[in-house]
């Protein structure tokens, strides 16, 4: 429940997953790896330079491996699983 809140996860009947992190700004960087959501793999990594996962910069979503969404900065995205 507690990353689930912190990455603002919330559950749809779509096929989607919804991400809205309320991680404080001033985080350089963090990532939740292995999240299981409606059988799918999902990784969520928010790298602020790129320097630290070396996957490049950004909020990024990953479905069983493949990047999905991507944003610059630390706010809502949507993406299909």
């Amino acid at each position: 429940l507690i990353i689930s809140d912190l990455l603002g996860i919330k559950p749809e009947l779509s096929d989607q997953i919804t991400i809205n992190p309320l991680i404080p700004s001033d985080w350089e960087w963090f990532c939740v790896d292995n999240l299981l959501y409606q059988g799918n793999e999902i990784t969520v990594i928010w790298d602020k330079t790129g320097k630290k996962y070396d996957r490049g910069e950004g909020l990024l979503v990953f479905v069983n491996g493949d990047l999905k969404a991507r944003s610059y900065w630390l706010e809502k995205i949507t993406c299909e699983l």
